[in-house]
């Protein structure tokens, strides 16, 4: 009987601990600033190599600007300098940072 007796408390044991782990839940916010704030594509004044093109880009994507590099100097090669006109026209289309 002290056998039976001595599994179902452990069982009991093994069930408290599951249920801690399941009633964690992860805090969300619902703040509505955060909820309502809008990305706006701009160039960026403090991570720039021209005129900030790949800076601008890399923050809105919440992308490294290396990588933003990296695409843009890929697509230029194996585009015969497509991307260096796409690179003048974004640098004339898009506003620069306030």
């Amino acid at each position: 009987m002290d056998d039976d007796a001595q599994h179902v408390d452990e069982s009991e044991d093994y069930d408290n601990f599951n249920n801690s782990e399941d009633d964690y839940k992860e805090p969300i916010s619902n703040s509505s600033e955060e909820q309502n704030v809008k990305k706006v594509l701009k160039r960026s004044k403090n991570d720039r190599v021209l005129a900030g093109v790949c800076g601008g880009i890399g923050e809105y994507a919440n992308l490294d600007p290396i990588i933003v590099r990296i695409i843009f100097v890929i697509l230029t090669l194996m585009s015969f300098g497509t991307g260096v006109l796409l690179y003048i026209i974004l640098a004339i289309v898009i506003p620069e940072e306030n």
